[in-house]
């Protein structure tokens, strides 16, 4: 029912500067909060909570800082696998 979701360091923080992090935390299947821990944890820096309300010409986007730590090369999330769920209920409401 669950499955996990990864991404490199360096993928991560493309696309925590390229989307909002509540849309990518949505689209992940995880919460903003847990997102936030992730790229805190794997050293990732965030955007600000104005960044996203700038004009996209005044928005910058800092250097990726050395990760000395290879654990955090990756990071990974433990997701609910929606058609697996689904295809369980089904089969539970399937049987007599």
């Amino acid at each position: 029912m669950y499955k996990t979701v990864s991404f490199t360091r360096a993928d991560m923080f493309e696309r925590v500067w390229a989307t909002p992090l509540l849309q990518l935390a949505k689209e992940i299947g995880v919460s903003d909060v847990a997102l936030g821990k992730a790229c805190r944890r794997a050293k990732i820096p965030l955007p600000g909570r104005a960044h996203w309300a700038k004009d996209a010409k005044a928005r910058s986007q800092p250097k990726m800082p050395k990760n000395h730590d290879a654990f955090h090369d990756t990071v990974s999330f433990r997701v609910l696998d929606a058609e697996a769920h689904a295809a369980m209920i089904a089969s539970r409401k399937s049987m007599p």
